[in-house]
């Protein structure tokens, strides 16, 4: 049987085209708008303050004051809050930590909260959560692996559409 040289290769010149028309920065874009990437990046980050002690660069959160520690740490814990005084996690109630989510810049993206006590922009006398807000490059590391797949499962859609 003979085919036409056209033929032949019209599907895999179509599958060409269509990888190159994407949009990278659209494609970022998509990716970074993925909920449960999104849960998954906002996670790395609780886990770096609460379970860590880090900030986005690296620097350890600090100490609570000698007071928080005997006096208010305990008493959030009994009532239900955030009892932890290994360092400051910047949780207390849990309505920082639960206002915590991604803001899609396009090709980029910051971890951003409602911050009403400022404790996320204001220093303290024994330790900082200033610069808590985003990844580590630990965490970073730890998410490429998600974001590749994602982005690598929207280039096979794209392509085969």
């Amino acid at each position: 049987m003979f085919f036409k040289k056209e033929y032949m290769f019209e599907a895999l010149i179509q599958k060409f085209e269509a990888l190159a028309s994407i949009d990278q920065n659209e494609m970022i874009h998509e990716v970074l708008n993925d909920k449960e990437l999104q849960a998954d990046i906002v996670a790395l980050n609780q886990s770096q303050l609460y379970d860590e002690g880090v900030t986005a660069d690296g620097k350890s959160t600090g100490d609570y004051s000698p007071v928080t520690i005997t006096h208010y740490k305990p008493l959030a814990q009994a009532m239900g809050r955030d009892g932890e005084t290994a360092h400051m996690t910047g949780k207390d109630s849990g309505e920082t930590y639960d206002s915590m989510r991604v803001d899609n810049r396009g090709d980029e993206f910051d971890v951003i909260a409602d911050d009403r006590n400022g404790v996320f922009t204001h220093p303290f006398k024994y330790g900082s959560l200033v610069g808590g807000l985003g990844l580590t490059e630990e965490s970073k590391e730890k998410i490429i692996p998600s974001i590749r797949n994602i982005l690598i499962e929207n280039i096979k859609e794209k392509i085969a559409a």
